[in-house]
Parts: structure tokens; sequence; C-alpha cells
């Protein structure tokens, strides 16, 4: 099907005379891209679909974020409920969702890389072909190895700390010696108690 789409959904369309209901799988990993080329194509149709593929159709989420990024959902805020539903499912099935889970995952826009946050800073659209609030998320910048200065200013201002820059470089070695130790990311806590440390080092010394 996917060699020749556009033909076969011709053939498909001239066999029926009505409404048809169309329910591509997800087992090759391509069902998005088969319902959203049928829906955008203005076919008389009902797409089948999963929220997060459950069920092993098309995502419901990654189905309705196409249609809201090529304009064709009627209100603003069809897709704001997503992560309200992920986290609806997952109390229920106390299974969780893919971390990087396109739409829905709880990580997706979370930034870490210091040239990423930066640029992200100056363009979001740049990295993000969509807001995150338009999917129901928020951006999140977090601390790691990968941090720069950018990232620490973010996170300073985010936590209301009223900081002087001297302190930034050791502050930023701390954090990136911090989370290669632990190999992961560095909590808002942490990264206050780091902050605290130096500070007083600093005026001690």
């Amino acid at each position: 099907m996917l060699h020749d789409y556009e033909t076969i959904f011709k053939k498909i369309n001239e066999m029926t005379n009505g409404t048809i209901e169309f329910c591509p799988m997800n087992r090759l990993k391509c069902a998005t891209a088969i319902a959203s080329e049928w829906a955008l194509s203005d076919n008389d149709t009902n797409i089948v679909t999963s929220f997060g593929a459950l069920k092993d159709y098309a995502p419901l989420e990654e189905l309705m974020g196409v249609l809201h990024i090529h304009r064709r959902l009627m209100g603003k805020h069809e897709c704001q409920k997503f992560s309200q539903i992920r986290e609806l499912i997952e109390r229920i099935t106390r299974v969780p969702f893919l971390k990087h889970k396109a739409i829905i995952g709880r990580e997706i826009f979370q930034v870490e890389s210091g040239i990423h946050v930066d640029g992200i800073r100056k363009n979001p659209h740049c990295y993000e072909p969509y807001d995150p609030e338009s999917v129901g998320q928020k951006r999140q910048i977090v601390l790691g190895k990968k941090s720069g200065r950018a990232s620490l200013a973010i996170k300073i201002k985010e936590l209301d700390l009223n900081l002087d820059e001297r302190f930034l470089p050791q502050i930023l070695q701390k954090v990136k010696t911090l989370s290669i130790n632990k190999n992961a990311k560095i909590s808002d806590a942490e990264f206050r108690k780091i902050v605290d440390e130096v500070v007083q080092m600093k005026c001690i010394n």
C-alpha cells in the first residue's frame, strides 16, 4: 500500500458510494502517515484511531496533531486535553506511556543542551513544529551534563534566584559533574543546593 497509496486510495473511493470507515493499523509504524494523508485528502471517511495507539490503530493524538498543524480542526482547544487524557489512562491502566511518545510524552518538550536552549530562547519554532501549550504541555528547561550558561540563566530566572553572574562558571561545572556522576538530570532542589554551596564558598573566601 505504501508504494502507490494515491492509486489505492483512488480505487477505494471509486469502489464505494457512501462513507468509508478506514482502520489503518500501526504494525509497520506508519499508521499516522497513512491516516493523515487520507484525512487531508478530504475524503468522506471515518478513521478509526486509538489514544496512544493502545489497540495498534493510528494514534488519535498524532492524527489530531497533524490536523491541528494543517488548520483542519474547527476549534482551538481540541488538543489541549491530551495530557489530562494521558494521566487518566495511566491512572486507570497503571501502565505509563513512553516518555518520548509523540504529542503526549512527558519529556518531549524537555530541553537540556545549551545550544538547544539558546535556540529555543531566540526562536522556538526552529526546534518545535508546534507550541507545547497547543497539546496541553509545557516546555521544561532541565539541567544536566549538556547544559550551558543559557540554561542556567533561564533556570535562575524560573526559580526567581538573585544571583551574581560571577558564580555561574562554578555552578555550571558542579551541575555537569553531578549530572555525570548520577547519570541523570539535575532536579530543581539539587540545583538550589549547588547554588547555595557555591555562594557560601565564595562568601567565605
